[in-house]
């Protein structure tokens, strides 16, 4: 779905979330998944989920912002 909609490789599209659905709709998609533990689940819980990347929150933008190259 996400290929159809921009004409790109799904890879190209990231998924930031914070529940496992948000997870399993990225993977779903062939689409990259970075999962933040602010949501109802825990990092644990979200690595488990198959997400690319958890991290505890955005507070790091600089972090955050090299997931995206």
């Amino acid at each position: 779905a996400a290929e159809q909609m921009s004409g790109k490789d799904s890879y190209d599209v990231l998924v930031v979330g914070d529940t496992v659905l948000d997870i399993a709709c990225a993977n779903a998609a062939g689409a990259r998944s970075v999962a933040v533990a602010t949501g109802p689940q825990d990092i644990d819980t979200l690595q488990a989920a198959g997400a690319d990347v958890v991290v505890r929150d955005l507070s790091d933008t600089a972090a955050f912002l090299q997931l995206l190259v």
